[in-house]
C-alpha cells in the first residue's frame, strides 16, 4: 500500500484528534552512527578534573546539519550494526563489522573496525590490539570517513591509544558534527559538560548535547544532568539536574529514566515532578499505562502544581489522548491547555491551536487556529512547525492559503525535527521512504525511523520491521 493510499485511509473521526502520529505512516525509531558510547560517557564524567587546557570560545557553538556524509550503504550497514548491538550485543556487532572490513573495507566500515580494536573488549573486540586499531583508524580519517574523525576526535582528546592533543581532537569531533555524526556531537557535550581538558562550558555542553539528542543519542542530556547533581565543577542543583534528565529519558536515554526514579524515591521533590511529566508524556505517546499508574500522578499535579505551565500542558495532553480513552475529555483538555498558554506555554498554544483547528472541545475556527499556529512557527516552535507540515501534506486548508504543497510539508517537517519535536522524525521517515517532497532514499528513511522509535513514538518490533525493509532496499 502506497502512502497516500494509507493516509487517505486514515480519517479523523468525532472522537480523535487529527494527530500527526495517527495520519502519517507509523515508521518511527534511534540512530546509531557507529556503536553506542555509554562506557566512555561514565569514563569522561570520572576524568571531569581534566580542565582549562583549551579555551570553550576556540570551538564554535554548534548549528544543526542533516547531510551525514555517508553513502547509502555506509548508512545501512549502520543501521544494520545498530540492530546486532541491540538484540546480541557487542561481540556479535564487532563480528558483523570485522567481517565487513574483510570483505569490503570502506573508510566508514575501516572507522568502526578501528575504533573497535582500540577499545577492545569494551566493544566486543580483542584486547591487545590498540596499535593496529589506531592505523587503521588513521587510514580512515584519510580517506575522509566522518565517523573516523569521530572516533580519533575522542581519542585525541582523552590522550587513548594516541599522544593527548586536546585542540586538534576538538576540531576532528566539530568537522565530523558538522558532517552530521551524532556521536561527534555527543563527545563534544561531554567534553565541555566535564572539562576536559578544556574550560567548562555548560552552556556549549547544553547545546550540543541537543544536537546530539536530535540526531538520536540523548546520553549527552544525562551527562549534563550528571554534572549538575554531582556539583562537577558547579553548585550541585538538584532542579536542574533532573531538567536535564527529563530531556535525557523522553528522547529515550534509560539511564536517565533510571535517574529520575532512584532521586524520586529518595525523597527529591523535582523529581517527583519530572518523573510524573516523563510518564503523561509517555501516556501522549500511546505507551500503555494503567489508570492505577496514572491517577496517582494526576491527583498530585493538581494539589501540587496548579500554576505551572509545564504540568498544564502534561494535564492537557493527557486529556487529549486519553491513556487509551480512559482520560479522553477534549474540553477539560481545552481548559487546561488555555491556562498553561497563558501562563507562556508555547507548546500548549500550539496544542490549542490545533484543537481550534479541529473543533475539539470548542468551536471550529481555522481563521483563529492560524493565527495562532503562524506567529509561533515564525518562532521556530516545533509543534506549530509540524502541524503546518501535516497541513501542506494534506491541502485541506488551501481556502485559508495553507495549500497541498508534498515539498512544503518535507520542509516543515524538516524544521520541526530540528526544532525538536518528537513526531517530525517519523514524518521525515515517511518522506524519505515514499519520496514525498524529496527524493526517495531508503537509508534515510531507516536513520529517522530509528530516531523516532528511540523517542518512543514507536513500538520497538515495528520500527525493526520497517527498517529491516528499508536496509534491504538499500543493500539486499
Amino acid at each position: 500500500m502506497s502512502l497516500t493510499d494509507s493516509l487517505s485511509s486514515t480519517a479523523p473521526t468525532s472522537h480523535q484528534p487529527l494527530r500527526l502520529s495517527q495520519i502519517w505512516a507509523t515508521t518511527r525509531g534511534l540512530i546509531l552512527i557507529g556503536l553506542p558510547q555509554v562506557l566512555l560517557l561514565v569514563a569522561a564524567i570520572a576524568a571531569h578534573s581534566i580542565r582549562a587546557e583549551t579555551p570553550a570560545a576556540e570551538i564554535p557553538l554548534p548549528e544543526y546539519s542533516a547531510n551525514l556524509g555517508l553513502d547509502d550503504r555506509d548508512e545501512a550497514f549502520d543501521q544494520r550494526v545498530a540492530r546486532i548491538v541491540d538484540e546480541e550485543g557487542f561481540p556479535a556487532a564487532f563480528k558483523s563489522i570485522e567481517k565487513a572490513y574483510q570483505k569490503h573495507p570502506t573508510p566508514h566500515v575501516k572507522s568502526l573496525y578501528g575504533e573497535c580494536l582500540i577499545n577492545g573488549s569494551h566493544f566486543g573486540a580483542p584486547d591487545h590490539r590498540e596499535e593496529e586499531g589506531v592505523k587503521i583508524l588513521k587510514e580512515a580519517v584519510d580517506e575522509g570517513s566522518p565517523h573516523a574523525f569521530t572516533a580519533m576526535g575522542w581519542q585525541l582528546l582523552a590522550g587513548v591509544g594516541v599522544p593527548k592533543d586536546v585542540g586538534r581532537g576538538l576540531a576532528y569531533l566539530k568537522r565530523a558534527s558538522d558532517a552530521g555524526d551524532a556521536t561527534a556531537s555527543f563527545y563534544l557535550s561531554v567534553a565541555y559538560a566535564t572539562g576536559m581538558g578544556i574550560t567548562q562550558s555548560l552552556r556549549a555542553a547544553h547545546q550540543w548535547a541537543v544536537v546530539a539528542s536530535l540526531r538520536g543519542k540523548p546520553d549527552g542530556l544525562f551527562a549534563e544532568g550528571q554534572v549538575y547533581e554531582q556539583g562537577n565543577g558547579v553548585p550541585v542543583d538538584i532542579a536542574k539536574a533532573c531538567e536535564r534528565y527529563l530531556d535525557a529519558a523522553s528522547r529515550g536515554c534509560d539511564m536517565a529514566s533510571q535517574q529520575i526514579d532512584l532521586l524520586a524515591k529518595n525523597g527529591q521533590e523535582p523529581a517527583k515532578r519530572v518523573q510524573g511529566l516523563l510518564l503523561l508524556r509517555r501516556v501522549a505517546f500511546h505507551w500503555r499505562r494503567t489508570r492505577a499508574q496514572i491517577q496517582p500522578v494526576v491527583d498530585y499535579f493538581e494539589a501540587t502544581y496548579p500554576k505551572d505551565p509545564e504540568v498544564l500542558y502534561a494535564l492537557g495532553t493527557l486529556y487529549i489522548y486519553g491513556g487509551r480513552e480512559e482520560y479522553q475529555d477534549f474540553k477539560k483538555a481545552y481548559a487546561l491547555l488555555e491556562k498553561a498558554a497563558a501562563l507562556g506555554s508555547l507548546d500548549a498554544q500550539a496544542e490549542q491551536a490545533e484543537m481550534i483547528a479541529e473543533g475539539f472541545g470548542v468551536k471550529r475556527d481555522i481563521g483563529k487556529a492560524l493565527d495562532l499556529l503562524l506567529p509561533l512557527a515564525a518562532k521556530k516552535n516545533a509543534k506549530a512547525l509540524n502541524y503546518i507540515g501535516v497541513d501542506h501534506y494534506w491541502g485541506l486548508l488551501a481556502n485559508e492559503g495553507i495549500y497541498k504543497d508534498e515539498h512544503l510539508a518535507f520542509v516543515y517537517s524538516a524544521a520541526a525535527a530540528e526544532a525538536g519535536d518528537y513526531y517530525a522524525p517519523a514524518n521525515l521517515a515517511d518522506c524519505y521512504a515514499f519520496g514525498i517532497g524529496v527524493k526517495r532514499d531508503y537509508a534515510l528513511a531507516a536513520k529517522y525511523t530509528r530516531i523516532a522509535w528511540i523517542d518512543g513514538v514507536l513500538p520497538h518490533a515495528y520500527a525493526n520491521r520497517q527498517i529491516d525493509k528499508f536496509v534491504a532496499f538499500v543493500d539486499p
